[in-house]
C-alpha cells in the first residue's frame, strides 16, 4: 500500500482480482514453498539449483 499509494480498499480490490495460485501453479516449470522462513528456504534452494541441468 505505501509502496504505491493505495488504500486499504484498493490493496484489497487488486489483491482480489488476481488469479488463484493453482492458475499460476498450472503453468510452472518449478516451484519452490517460501511458508517457513529463511533457514528453512536455503536447503530447498541449494537442492533445487544443484538439481538444474547445466550446460
Amino acid at each position: 500500500m505505501e509502496r504505491d499509494g493505495l488504500t486499504e480498499q484498493a490493496a484489497r480490490a487488486r489483491v482480489g482480482a488476481q488469479p488463484p495460485d493453482t492458475f499460476y501453479r498450472a503453468r510452472c516449470d518449478y516451484i519452490i514453498e517460501n511458508s517457513d522462513g529463511l533457514e528453512a528456504l536455503r536447503p530447498l534452494v541449494d537442492r533445487f539449483w544443484a538439481s538444474l541441468p547445466t550446460g
